[in-house]
């Protein structure tokens, strides 16, 4: 199975992309520009190098691809790096499934956390809106 990973740079991205290449499966990463010493050093992984405010890159990377699975998530927010819960956590998801609907991958999956609340952290809202 051909399966696109955004978010796996990340810590739990790279246990992801290793169990992926350990069962056979071909995957594509989308690779923020400057992460990619945060790839597992034994991946042979598809690589399109761009952000989450890239549908061109989103569709480069979902193309080809039977499933996605989005990890992308932050404890804290960096505003000078436009690092926010709503852009990485709510907008990302948003950008990947229209990505997967223009390029036909039916199989999503979306990482969470325990304990979301609509009402909740921005943190929390931002997950459970994705949800």
């Amino acid at each position: 199975m051909k399966v696109a990973l955004i978010g796996g740079t990340g810590f739990v991205g790279n246990y992801i992309v290793t169990a992926l290449g350990r069962e056979g499966h071909e995957v594509s990463l989308l690779v923020r520009p400057g992460s990619d010493d945060k790839m597992p050093a034994d991946n042979h992984c598809r690589v399109t190098r761009g952000d989450l405010n890239s549908a061109e890159a989103f569709d480069s990377t979902l193309s080809g691809c039977d499933a996605v699975i989005y990890t992308v998530g932050i404890l804290r927010e960096s505003l000078k790096q436009g690092m926010t819960f709503e852009a990485l956590q709510y907008e990302g998801v948003v950008q990947t499934v229209e990505s997967a609907w223009r390029c036909g991958v039916n199989r999503f999956l979306l990482m969470s956390a325990n304990g979301v609340y609509a009402e909740g952290t921005p943190y929390q809202s931002t997950k459970a809106r994705a949800e």
